[in-house]
């Protein structure tokens, strides 16, 4: 007899969060949104045990560049009060990477700075308890499947020369580039025990949202919001959610864009990829559920005082900078959180060092530390190799990473520690 997979109970939720008109969008130079031309929105998933109706952890993803430690902790602490028996470390914050949409917080210093309109963080934080609490509210026990596909949609931005120095280019309309870009879009799909109803779809991807450009003045989602939207639309499931996984050196192959619609076709591609694979997605076991925060020491680099002077200045001896890595446990799904924009290659190895048989990288989360590059993007050079907060992140992520996994692995009932 054929055994079931164990279960989870799941609750979603949706709600807006929109600046209003002349709010500074960022992610380029600053330029004032002219209005909306997709919805930004945070999205909520609150998970916990079948037997006992409690929440063992929640994934917060938010429409906006990147979620900074200090914002981080204050979303944490609205989303563990509203709903009680959910701790601030089981609670992990993403953002999607939008280029279209306000700051949070404080990005970096020098040519990129940035700081958030304080009404406007105001009013994303007064959503979250909301939110979380709707999401829970309206909980549902699930089965889950996992599923994987392709959508060679992206490229590798970083062209190596012969004497092994990096340019970017941004484009590659034609498919030239040769760097290394994984195609593989994850996803977990989530069905009502009872009716078998599709309740919801978590989706990574590892693509810079960048299908909008500098000239883009209107508030919007860009790809990912095209993407769970038409997943919705098709499928009925009431809440999807995409997490940006690792990347940092990987640019849609068209993109930059002035005209909001051009971030239409990248999102529907892929969501018709998900659904081209959705038959093909087998049921594995969604208990038990777990979290972990490891913390991650880096060395600080000659340029984070310059480049990134509110997190360089919480370093306590003024060379470490103390950040972390987490690990939410679904049963036989793992996910992990990168602090900021993490290389494609360094997403890989953690996936393939993984003792899960699936692993979600779930990028600039829970802190942003701007680029997290490898060791050789160091020595190549390149935009992304000019200002890192440090210049030695691959191997202390990689040990941190299967650090925290293990630590859920073994945690055979624990909703966070």
């Amino acid at each position: 007899m054929e055994r079931c997979p164990q279960g989870l109970v799941l609750g979603t939720a949706c709600v807006p969060i929109n600046p209003r008109p002349g709010v500074p969008l960022v992610g380029y130079s600053d330029r004032i949104n002219t209005g909306v031309a997709l919805d930004l929105c945070l999205r909520v998933a609150v998970f916990g045990h079948v037997e006992e109706q409690t929440p063992a952890c929640a994934l917060l993803v938010l429409d906006t560049l990147s979620t900074g430690a200090q914002v981080v902790a204050e979303i944490r602490a609205r989303a563990a009060e509203a709903v009680r028996g959910l701790a601030p470390t089981a609670v992990m914050v993403a953002a999607t990477h939008t280029h279209s949409g306000p700051t949070l917080d404080p990005f970096r210093k020098g040519k990129m700075d940035a700081r958030p309109d304080a009404a406007y963080l105001e009013t994303v934080l007064a959503s979250i308890g909301p939110a979380v609490r709707q999401a829970w509210n309206a909980r549902e026990s699930v089965l889950m499947r996992v599923g994987l596909t392709e959508a060679r949609l992206g490229h590798n931005r970083r062209v190596v020369d012969a004497a092994g120095k990096a340019v970017n280019e941004w484009l590659d309309p034609d498919g030239r580039h040769h760097g290394y870009f994984d195609a593989r879009v994850r996803f977990l799909a989530f069905h009502e025990a009872a009716t078998g109803r599709l309740r919801s779809i978590l989706n990574g991807y590892g693509c810079h949202p960048v299908t909008l450009g500098p000239k883009s003045l209107q508030v919007s989602a860009d790809y990912p919001g095209y993407l769970v939207r038409a997943l919705e639309a098709r499928t009925g499931a009431s809440v999807c959610i995409h997490a940006t996984g690792a990347a940092a050196n990987i640019n849609p192959r068209e993109a930059l864009f002035a005209e909001a619609e051009r971030a239409r076709p990248m999102g529907e591609a892929l969501a018709q990829a998900i659904l081209d694979a959705l038959p093909a997605a087998h049921a594995v076991d969604a208990a038990p559920i777990a979290a972990h925060v490891e913390t991650l020491a880096l060395t600080l680099g000659p340029e984070a005082r310059a480049n990134y002077t509110a997190r360089a200045d919480q370093s306590t001896d003024g060379r470490t900078l103390m950040t972390e890595i987490q690990a939410l446990r679904l049963g036989q799904v793992a996910l992990v959180s990168a602090p900021g924009e993490l290389f494609a290659e360094i997403g890989t190895a953690i996936e393939n060092s993984s003792p899960f048989p699936h692993t979600f990288v779930v990028g600039y989360s829970n802190d942003s530390l701007g680029y997290l590059c490898t060791e050789a993007a160091i020595r190549e050079g390149g935009y992304e190799a000019s200002t890192p907060i440090s210049r030695d992140v691959e191997r202390p992520i990689l040990e941190t990473a299967r650090k925290a996994l293990q630590a859920v692995l073994q945690c055979e009932h624990v909703y966070n520690r």
